[in-house]
């Protein structure tokens, strides 16, 4: 005997959101990204000043590194090393790609040991309208600053180059 098998013809209910379901949900998630976005953007800014400070410190290196090369090929008469543009892999930060930071090393003022170098936001870069922490400065000495505006300070320093 054969069996018959037989299929339910008929409509299948299809469910999804309804409208006022589907703008409970947009708002939950534009609340969180309201919240979210400020902590991001701080998280992204924390990152590039901490490759800043880097670089400033890959620059430093450098002429350390040139003045004592200098050192042993001219004896101790050498100098300081001059406010001479930098090679272009030490010129910026991040090293490739777009920059957010140009350094530059400026000469010397009597109590910096020497010179300066300064990492200064890009015109360019997305912290190019960092007024709370500006330019960073580390001289010869190890001395850190800030440079906001026309005012050098040391107060915020750990705040906005420490990464804290």
């Amino acid at each position: 005997m054969k069996r018959v098998v037989r299929h339910r013809r008929g409509r299948h209910r299809h469910r999804g959101l309804s409208l006022p379901e589907l703008a409970i949900c947009m708002a939950i998630v534009a609340v969180i990204a309201a919240y979210a976005m400020p902590s991001y953007r701080a998280y992204l800014m924390r990152g590039y000043r901490a490759d800043g400070v880097s670089a400033a410190y890959r620059v430093l290196h450098h002429l350390e590194r040139s003045e004592l090369d200098a050192r042993a090929g001219e004896g101790e008469g050498a100098t300081a090393p001059s406010a001479e543009p930098l090679p272009a892999d030490l010129a910026q930060s991040p090293q490739s790609g777009a920059a957010v930071y140009r350094l530059a090393v400026l000469p010397a003022d009597g109590k910096n040991g020497g010179y300066t170098v300064q990492a200064s936001p890009s015109e360019s870069g997305p912290m190019r309208d960092d007024v709370e922490c500006g330019d960073y400065l580390l001289d010869a000495t190890g001395r850190r600053a800030n440079r906001i505006a026309a005012d050098v300070t040391t107060q915020h320093v750990a705040r906005c180059w420490e990464g804290r």
